[in-house]
């Protein structure tokens, strides 16, 4: 996801602006939470591109990005009413080119959660398969005291 094109224009938005012209004072803090939101979500797309095959991992990028979206939704509205409305548009035409790259994380995330199922459940077998194994073979017999 290119989350970086959404940084330069959040860094755009002037919530203490709005305050002045009547917005609500929630702007301010919605426009820092953003701003933690999008840090915290670039560190966890970090992390989970060094190791993708970690499930954990995606969802948690995944996530970031949903409470990022609706954040950001919320600025964008801000914009366009107390700002510049061009600027809301942009904001929220970010999150639309990356509109199929988030389709894909769900379906990766999908994929990746049946594949695990998948390999628990041989490990599973595998374990009764030895259990039984185990069960069928005659007890050692205790050596006698010499």
């Amino acid at each position: 996801m290119n989350a970086l094109r959404i940084k330069p224009l959040l860094d755009q938005l002037k919530p203490q602006d709005w305050i002045a012209k009547g917005a609500p004072d929630t702007y301010r803090s919605q426009f820092l939470t953003a701003q933690q939101e999008l840090d915290y979500f670039l560190k966890s797309t970090k992390t989970f591109e060094d190791q993708p095959e970690k499930l954990t991992l995606a969802f948690d990028s995944y996530s970031r990005w949903e409470a990022l979206h609706v954040r950001l939704q919320t600025l964008a509205d801000g914009a366009r009413r107390y700002q510049d409305p061009n600027l809301g548009d942009l904001l929220e035409g970010a999150f639309s080119v990356n509109a199929s790259n988030h389709a894909e994380l769900r379906q990766y995330i999908s994929d990746l959660a049946s594949q695990k199922e998948e390999e628990f459940a041989v490990v599973e077998r595998e374990a009764q398969r030895c259990r039984g194994v185990l069960g069928r073979q005659a007890p050692a017999k205790p050596q006698g005291k010499k």
